[in-house]
């Protein structure tokens, strides 16, 4: 009876020192829940300690702006090189009406800030013609395009000039590439069907894909031929005539888009033989 006692001290002991699954999934909630405050909690000391150092990054360039133009008699085209923003911070923007005025514009972390000449650092919301990422903003992202994120501003950017005012689709013109989609977020993967394809050595797309260009100290080299939807969103803000996307229609044809003002005729899109050659112009997505 002494060592049956014994036994049944010892289970009851166990059962009363182990967890219930109540109390294990009680556990594991809290514990879920703390993580996520830490987790939370260090998103937002990040995004401070960057909101902290954008707006000195933008004051310090509007100081060298300043700088320029007390030298100078104008403000410079772009940030002097004597300026050097802290890692991950890229300025873009210079002067206005002849040098009279600036604008500049940095982002880090996925935070957009503005100045100008007259205002201080502050939140900026980005529009259609701001320059910005190498070029000039030329299309914002809207709700069903790939790349859009709600409260978030997502966008292409064109480059400054025409890469080419002449040029071929490729010097492939009896044979399909892949090239084909249409969509807003598919020229990056057109412009890269085009250059794989084999004997390929000159096209439209592969300027564009060579361009780079380098402001504010920052490169930009992710350039590429816009597909025919992403073209035709970028002749609605910025109209233009004779343009080739990189979307193709068969082994001989692709889309071009013509414009014109005098005589009027709307924007439209054309079937173009691949070795007609028309406009380009590179972007690169944001």
């Amino acid at each position: 009876m002494k060592i049956i006692n014994i036994l049944k001290s010892k289970n009851n002991k166990k059962q009363k020192s182990a967890f219930t699954i109540v109390e294990l999934v009680v556990v594991i909630v809290v514990i879920g829940i703390l993580a996520t405050i830490t987790i939370v909690s260090y998103g937002n000391w990040q995004k401070t300690v960057a909101e902290t150092q954008i707006k000195s990054d933008l004051k310090g360039a509007a100081i060298a702006m300043e700088d320029y133009k007390s030298k100078n008699g104008k403000y410079p085209s772009s940030v002097p090189a004597t300026f050097e923003a802290s890692s991950g911070t890229k300025i873009d923007g210079g002067s206005m009406d002849g040098g009279s005025t600036f604008s500049l514009i940095a982002t880090k972390n996925n935070l957009v800030y503005g100045t100008t000449n007259n205002s201080e650092p502050a939140l900026k919301v980005l529009a259609i013609g701001d320059a910005y990422g190498g070029g000039k903003i030329a299309y914002l992202f809207q709700s069903g395009d790939s790349g859009y994120i709600p409260g978030q501003q997502h966008g292409l950017i064109m480059a400054t000039v025409d890469q080419s005012s002449g040029i071929s689709y490729s010097n492939i013109t009896n044979a399909a590439s892949g090239a084909t989609y249409t969509a807003v977020g598919k020229g990056q993967y057109n412009t890269s069907k085009i250059i794989a394809q084999a004997n390929h050595t000159t096209s439209a797309a592969k300027l564009c894909d060579d361009y780079t260009i380098t402001v504010g100290g920052v490169t930009y080299s992710d350039w590429y031929l816009p597909s025919s939807g992403e073209l035709y969103k970028i002749l609605q803000n910025f109209p233009g005539t004779g343009y080739l996307s990189s979307t193709e229609i068969n082994e001989s044809t692709a889309i071009g888009f013509h414009f014109s003002i005098n005589p009027p005729i709307p924007l439209s899109q054309s079937t173009t033989l691949k070795w007609h050659i028309m406009r380009v112009r590179a972007v690169r997505s944001f």
